[in-house]
């Protein structure tokens, strides 16, 4: 105890730190089915973000849901997921995924599956 409070015994072993450094940051790109419009975006937790896109409560995806996932990535560090999204968001980039013709593996690997 410090001054009273409770401190947690993950955060007495020092593991806090570690368990939110190793969460890995995840580049995605999601494909309207209603209309010709991607949303690029990176976080780390996915599953919980495309849940968010699904519902309605981004503004950015909400009209023009629903989205189908057509890539994703892992990223190491913030700086690496936001270096990725800002190459497939440049103008000639987001235009070839639009049409099916960006080649995904060129620079990075994508994961074959969203997961559990």
């Amino acid at each position: 105890m410090r001054g009273g409070a409770v401190v947690p015994a993950c955060r007495q072993a020092g593991l806090v730190g570690l368990i939110i450094l190793s969460m890995k940051y995840t580049v995605y790109v999601l494909k309207s089915r209603k209309e010709d419009r991607i949303y690029i975006g990176f976080m780390r937790n996915l599953k919980r973000r495309l849940k968010e896109h699904g519902s309605g409560h981004n503004s950015s995806t909400k009209a023009w849901r629903p989205y189908k996932l057509i890539y994703k990535c892992q990223a190491n560090t913030r700086k690496e997921a936001r270096i990725i999204e800002k190459e497939l968001k440049k103008g000639y980039n987001r235009e070839k995924i639009k049409k099916g013709l960006f080649d995904f593996d060129a620079g990075w690997s994508s994961g074959s599956s969203l997961g559990s």
